[in-house]
């Protein structure tokens, strides 16, 4: 879960360069809040309370350092697999899961999420769950052709990936040649989870966000319609759509649109 953010004067010049993500920064600032996000994470409940307990291999593809959606389906995963570009991110999210003391506390956000489930389950328990399930913390880059390594190539039930392709596709071809990669990930039968900023009619999302001193570009300038039909061309239905404004102070200045969209994966596309 990415909440983006610009500033008029830097320190340094706008970047890619993941090897500075400061994980812990950009977690406290941006996810510390949970009222600010509340409503993503009711719906999260919506989207996961139908599936049965035990039964999905799930991988987070460039996940960063956010556990938010393994909290969510901690109960409902077998198998959970955490795979980013940033070693920074690997590691903050190796600390937490070895029990590290000055990882981030995820602490507030799994009871939190209990509460919305109307869950009497301790939050002790569910973050037991959390490492009980997780498998491991991986290297994935969407410009590889392999995109994670061959032994967790899956197909996965889940695939998410949560405000990345905005900030890492350089056009509509990228998007498009990242989607097809991301599709090849899930099985037939197995959903695809994206949530990406989109411009609508009378408003662009933001073109960078910071995270310390570094300013990230986020490249990609698209619309709804066109993420929806993107993802339906390789073989998918469209089970959910959710649509949402930042609404965090960190984020006060640009309040980009957000979309969530999950789609059941119906056959192999041949190309």
């Amino acid at each position: 879960m990415a909440l983006n953010s610009s500033s008029e004067s830097q320190d340094e010049p706008p970047s890619d360069d993941y090897d500075r993500f400061d994980a812990k920064f950009y977690l406290e600032r941006y996810l510390g809040e949970i009222t600010a996000i509340s409503s993503v994470l009711e719906e999260y409940v919506r989207i996961f309370s139908p599936f049965p307990n035990d039964s999905l291999t799930v991988l987070n593809f460039g996940g960063g350092p956010d556990l938010l959606p393994l909290i969510y389906q901690a109960h409902k995963v077998r198998e959970y697999v955490h795979a980013d570009y940033a070693r920074s991110n690997l590691t903050e999210v190796e600390r937490w899961i070895k029990g590290d003391s000055t990882a981030f506390s995820w602490e507030g956000h799994v009871r939190h999420c209990l509460d919305l489930e109307n869950s009497d389950e301790a939050v002790e328990r569910r973050e037991k769950r959390m490492r009980d399930v997780f498998k491991a913390a991986i290297h994935c880059d969407i410009y590889d052709e392999q995109v994670v390594p061959y032994e967790y190539r899956g197909p996965y039930d889940y695939v998410v990936c949560i405000d990345v392709l905005d900030c890492i596709c350089r056009s509509a071809e990228a998007f498009e040649t990242s989607v097809k990669r991301l599709s090849g990930l899930v099985k037939v039968g197995g959903y695809l989870h994206i949530e990406m900023s989109f411009d609508t009619e009378d408003t662009k999302c933001s073109s960078s966000y910071e995270v310390g001193n570094v300013v990230y570009l986020k490249w990609l300038s698209v619309n709804l319609s066109s993420i929806v039909e993107t993802v339906k061309a390789q073989g998918f239905s469209i089970t959910h759509v959710f649509q949402y404004v930042e609404d965090n102070e960190a984020t006060a200045k640009y309040k980009d649109h957000i979309a969530m969209v999950v789609a059941r994966k119906d056959a192999e596309r041949v190309n």
